[in-house]
């Protein structure tokens, strides 16, 4: 049987306030909250939370604050550049 990570992912219908789901959610708020509160200097730091956030290393440049739901469903092109103030409702 699917899980309803499985499911979301695939574009079914799913539980959002499944424990894996809700587990997921909380730590994306988590990192983001840490991203939000770096010191622009901290540029290692940063490339860190942004990988443990988005599951991969990445090579974009992200002005805080920042949110996302997930983080693991967001693709990045190298480059990428996202501004302040960035809301990403990342579900599938």
């Amino acid at each position: 049987m699917d899980t309803e990570k499985d499911k979301m992912l695939v574009g079914e219908l799913y539980d959002p306030n499944d424990p894996q789901l809700a587990a997921d959610r909380k730590t994306a708020r988590a990192l983001c909250v840490k991203l939000n509160s770096l010191d622009p200097a901290e540029a290692f730091a940063k490339k860190q939370l942004l990988s443990s956030l988005f599951g991969q290393r990445i090579d974009a440049d992200i002005t805080p604050p920042f949110h996302c739901d997930y983080g693991y469903n967001l693709k990045l092109s190298a480059g990428t550049y996202i501004n302040c103030n960035c809301v990403f409702l990342d579900i599938v």
